[in-house]
């Protein structure tokens, strides 16, 4: 954590274009039995066209321990419908997050599209038989940390076939993503990102991480 807030210093100290936002992150695993079973932050720095997400302090509540190794992810500037993961060095997944920001000049309520992206690496994001309905519901008031925002309010379904080469038991077929975006910047303000198991298994929720700015 201190090697990661000195290089974030240096780095601030000689690029004047860069930008950090910092979130709490929780994570629930009802397929483990736990409740906010992970709990921590998560900071995206972003500089022009490029960012570096990093994970810090991942606490484990079962087991009262606090994983202090790096969750680090570098990935060029999300601005689309794009899903991607926040991993460990030479591991194939972590955390998922999907569009960090987004352009909100060009959509409005009611906006629909299947066009969302994924890493082709992941080893479950990867299969092409994923079909995905986002759709731009509304703009509402929110609150967030005692301050209350305008926000354009987005959410994503996902599914996969099951069986075969695509989801396997035990592995994500289904997700649901809840986002919140401010109306003044594009910027994320709260995200819920659920995995659910594979149809027609899907009421089991495997694991639930949720995002709120600081």
């Amino acid at each position: 954590m201190y090697r990661f807030l000195l290089c974030l210093l240096l780095f601030l100290s000689f690029n004047s274009f860069a930008e950090t936002r910092t979130y709490s992150f929780a994570r629930t695993e009802t397929m483990a039995g736990d409740v906010n079973s992970l709990e921590g932050t998560v900071t995206f720095l972003t500089q022009e066209k490029k960012e570096l997400v990093s994970v810090d302090f991942i606490r484990n509540e079962k087991f009262n321990f606090w994983d202090d190794i790096e969750y680090q992810t570098k990935i060029p500037l999300q601005v689309g419908f794009e899903i991607y993961d926040i991993r460990r060095k030479n591991e194939p997944m972590g955390f998922s997050v999907f569009a960090h920001h987004i352009n909100l000049n060009d959509i409005n309520p009611g906006f629909k599209t299947r066009n969302v992206g994924t890493e082709r690496r992941h080893p479950y994001f990867k299969d092409y038989s994923w079909n995905f309905y986002l759709k731009y519901k509304k703009n509402e008031s929110i609150q967030v940390n005692g301050k209350t925002y305008q926000a354009a309010y987005i959410s994503v379904k996902g599914d996969r076939p099951s069986g075969g080469m695509n989801c396997k038991p035990g592995q994500p077929g289904v997700v649901k993503i809840e986002s919140w975006y401010d109306l003044s910047n594009s910027k994320l303000l709260k995200q819920v990102f659920a995995k659910y198991l594979c149809k027609p298994f899907d009421y089991n929720l495997l694991e639930k991480d949720t995002y709120i700015i600081q």
